[in-house]
């Protein structure tokens, strides 16, 4: 993985980088990296990052996995050299379709799969924490995917919550004011009065004649 390319040939991608993570950040943690290796790694780092342009997968995951790894091995990257793509990449992937129990809104794995991910939304949020947010692009879909969901498990539940405190406190954005949430879930809200007009309305309804003179009928009979 450290190994110099042979002359005139580029610095050649890590494949699977999710695999060889572990391993770079023990390498970096236990100092057994020589500078000279720092530098072969980073530059494969850097290829790895620029081969995404062309992936239509995993292509936040390894996008911040870079990031986080030129940290580790102290090459960090020049993140306003990189902030365009990466705004890119965060409108391509991100998703306003639902489907298999997950809210729109989201950030997808894959492009042929246009349904959000909970983990690639992970990623594209803390993605917005170094690279910051895209223009045009509407976090209140994001805060209504990472939303509590009684269809989500309970590990899923602690990376949703944990994600939405982080896209709240990203630089720059503010939380909706409730006239922002009364606005968006204006449909909600709408549904809920009418709910409650039309049980109040059969509450408060008198019973009708014949009703009465049923009851009436039947007692005298009983006597």
């Amino acid at each position: 993985m450290v190994s110099e390319p042979p002359r005139g040939m580029k610095p050649q991608v890590i494949a699977s980088l999710t695999q060889f993570d572990w391993v770079i950040r023990a390498a970096a943690l236990r100092n057994d990296l020589s500078p000279r290796e720092r530098d072969v790694l980073e530059q494969r780092l850097h290829a790895t990052l620029e081969d995404l342009t062309q992936s239509r997968s995993d292509v936040l995951e390894t996008a911040l996995r870079v990031t986080q790894l030129l940290e580790v091995i102290e090459r960090p990257l020049d993140r306003d050299q990189y902030r365009d793509k990466v705004h890119d990449w965060l409108r391509k992937f991100h998703t306003k379709n639902t489907g298999g129990f997950q809210y729109a809104g989201g950030f997808t794995q894959y492009l042929d799969h246009p349904i959000g991910s909970l983990e690639s939304t992970s990623y594209a949020v803390e993605l917005m924490e170094v690279y910051g947010v895209p223009d045009a692009l509407d976090l209140n879909w994001v805060r209504s995917f990472l939303r509590p969901s009684v269809y989500r498990l309970s590990d899923d539940k602690w990376v949703s919550a944990a994600s939405l405190d982080r896209l709240n406190h990203l630089p720059g954005v503010e939380r909706p004011t409730w006239l922002e949430v009364l606005y968006y879930e204006r449909t909600l809200l709408a549904a809920a009065v009418l709910v409650g007009l039309c049980i109040y309305a059969t509450l408060s309804t008198p019973k009708s004649r014949t009703t009465v003179s049923a009851i009436g009928l039947s007692h005298a009979d009983a006597q």
